[in-house]
């Protein structure tokens, strides 16, 4: 053994486009994933062609297939075993923060296969 610690960790990943979202939303999700005890990753883009999209594209650079996006058009998540066009949970940008919180929670609740909280 090397000791090469290039492979990926499981985590959720959370892209979202920073000068797009209000401050504390990013937060807000972590604390959700953070709450069920998984780890995430956050990466913050340029710019995003739909935050559908963005949230396929975590997911699908996630170990856990698991992933969240983030822009001024709302907050999603999604699983890369579905369609594309087709993510498990989208909630609008100004949604109160227990849903924004409960999104995060849903995410790691998806991994660990237990039920979801309300959005």
């Amino acid at each position: 053994m090397n000791g090469n610690t290039d492979t990926p960790r499981p985590e959720i990943n959370v892209f979202y486009v920073k000068h797009a979202v209000p401050n504390g939303i990013v937060q807000l999700v972590l604390l959700g994933i953070e709450e069920e005890g998984l780890l995430f990753k956050t990466e913050e883009k340029e710019q995003a062609t739909d935050v559908v999209s963005l949230a396929f594209d975590a997911a699908e650079s996630s170990r856990l297939g698991v992933g969240v996006g983030i822009t001024k058009d709302g907050i999603v998540l999604h699983q890369i075993k579905l369609k594309k066009k087709e993510p498990l949970f989208k909630i609008p940008i100004s949604a109160e923060d227990t849903s924004i919180r409960n999104l995060g929670t849903n995410a790691a609740r998806l991994i660990k296969r237990m039920p979801f909280k309300d959005l």
